[in-house]
């Protein structure tokens, strides 16, 4: 597509959303055009189709919900809180399908997946450089090396590949197919449900940086140069994680000697972290998510959560409003 013909386009999808007189109103133009804006060239498209083709308010709104509820909720490093909303396009199903075909058992979380990054990365955070205790242990305490406990972080989150229960869930092949639809690179890498825990989705940092990464707060931007990365960071970085931060921002991915042979963090699932934590910061969903997940989960801790108080004093209201938060509101 040439320059003129994609203005021409960016200008159709603005008046379209313009027109959107529909519940969630700037919620829901701000999510849209923060994805336009940040989905790879093959999402993009996509996502515009359905835009110029959501012949009602309502249509257009069914394709918030599902990015929200297939993407934005699940990429949050927590368990999905919200049921995925199928795709108003019902020949998606037929790719639902296909997704769901490929998918056997769920993972389960390892020590492995730690041990090898660990080994991977020197036994050090790839970002701050702090060194594992243990293993600081092994250097004979040197005083000027600095250690923390470390964590191995998924890049694309484990709960895509986690579940409770027989059987695989009817929402697991739903965010795949959503993951795969607006990231069509990812499709083309080696991750799926069987290679979550593959060292190329995986990451060295410490307890504060692994919460942080997780929580969108930073994300690691392509420099163009091979296995380099600029350190973005959205929400203001409390002193600790800010500490962790090389001055300059870059940090350079390679792998420890004796350990060659084991694959460096694929660009392409970096990149995906990427462009979400763009799309939080843009259309302000972050704070939202975290605030309704947050919600979400001490209504879950209450110690009457599930049950329904013989005096009639429950306040349903909340539990449904926090159980649905993405489809609350006007």
């Amino acid at each position: 597509m040439d320059d003129n013909a994609g203005k021409i386009q960016d200008t159709l999808v603005n008046e379209r959303l313009e027109q959107y007189d529909h519940k969630k109103k700037e919620t829901v133009v701000k999510c849209l055009q923060s994805c336009v804006s940040w989905f790879p060239p093959g999402g993009r498209a996509s996502l515009i189709r359905d835009i110029l083709k959501a012949d009602s308010d309502e249509f257009l709104y069914d394709v918030y919900d599902t990015l929200m509820t297939g993407l934005l909720i699940p990429m949050k490093e927590t368990c999905r809180q919200a049921s995925v909303f199928a795709s108003p396009h019902s020949k998606r199903e037929a790719n639902v399908d296909l997704v769901a075909s490929t998918i056997a058992e769920p993972q389960y979380r390892s020590t492995t997946f730690r041990d090898t990054l660990l080994k991977r990365d020197d036994y050090r955070c790839v970002v701050s450089g702090h060194v594992d205790p243990d293993y600081y242990e092994q250097m004979g305490l040197p005083e000027d090396v600095l250690n923390s406990d470390l964590e191995g972080a998924h890049i694309i989150p484990f709960s895509y590949a986690s579940w409770r229960g027989e059987g695989v869930p009817d929402d697991a092949p739903k965010v795949w197919e959503v993951l795969f639809r607006c990231f069509p690179e990812v499709r083309g890498s080696t991750l799926e449900v069987d290679t979550i825990n593959s060292p190329e989705n995986g990451l060295t940092l410490t307890v504060n940086l692994h919460r942080a990464f997780g929580r969108f707060k930073i994300a690691f931007k392509a420099t163009g140069i091979k296995d380099q990365y600029e350190i973005k960071s959205y929400k203001r970085l409390n002193s600790v994680e800010l500490s962790m931060i090389p001055k300059n921002r870059l940090v350079t991915f390679r792998q420890a000697e004796g350990h060659k042979d084991i694959p460096l963090p694929n660009p392409i699932l970096l990149d995906c972290h990427y462009r979400i934590a763009e799309i939080l910061d843009a259309s302000g969903l972050r704070e939202v998510i975290e605030r309704s997940l947050d919600y979400w989960d001490q209504i879950r801790r209450d110690p009457q959560a599930g049950q329904l108080r013989e005096d009639g004093s429950t306040h349903l209201t909340n539990y449904l409003e926090a159980a649905f938060w993405w489809d609350v509101g006007t």
